[in-house]
């Protein structure tokens, strides 16, 4: 999935998007369509009969949402329908036990938003320690449940410390150039975030 999580900031940084409390999109009237509806509405649209701008924009829209967003997303993460080609990378390729080797595995709407999820929580995290993530499609629903009506932000001060405090005490147990450079990587983040 990492190769999604890339399409995703790429899609993020060619349409400008840099924080998830953004303007909303101007392609929906908001005296229209609610604000859930607008993104849910756009995230659905990030199919493949979408052409390239219509999916960058869509994925503006959903990703400028805030709290909102990840409800959406959340109701989204079982979404089985195939996502736009631009989510699909060499991260979805399984053995498909044939003689051919390698097959693609098609990218669904469940998928991607469970990476948005992920990303608009956790941020940017370098593969080496992706491992770590805090949120799994398996916990993903419960913790955000359990944090219902925090801001984006307070939800990611907290991934960012609970993740800090596991890099700390990895690296208690193990103090390498890898556990050091995790938990300098989640102190990096915090201070970002305007933690200190």
């Amino acid at each position: 999935m990492n190769a999604i999580k890339f399409a995703i900031i790429g899609c993020a940084m060619i349409t400008g998007i840099m924080r998830a409390d953004g303007p909303p999109n101007e392609a929906f009237n908001d005296n229209e369509l609610s604000r859930e509806t607008q993104i849910r509405t756009a995230f659905i649209g990030l199919t493949p009969n979408q052409p390239k701008e219509t999916i960058d924009k869509n994925l503006k829209v959903v990703v400028s949402g805030g709290a909102i967003t990840l409800q959406v997303l959340v109701d989204e993460m079982r979404n089985k329908n195939i996502a736009h080609s631009s989510f699909e990378g060499t991260q979805n390729m399984a053995w498909n036990g044939d003689h051919d080797g390698m097959a693609f595995n098609k990218v669904t709407l469940g998928d991607v938003a469970f990476d948005l999820i992920q990303y608009l929580v956790e941020g940017k995290i370098p593969i080496i320690y992706r491992k770590h993530f805090l949120l799994t499609k398996d916990n993903a629903k419960e913790w955000l449940s359990a944090r219902k009506g925090k801001t984006i932000e307070q939800l990611q001060i907290e991934a960012a410390k609970t993740s800090l405090e596991k890099a700390a005490e990895l690296e208690s147990r193990n103090k390498t150039e890898y556990t050091q450079g995790m938990v300098r990587f989640f102190k990096k983040r915090l201070e970002i975030l305007g933690v200190r």
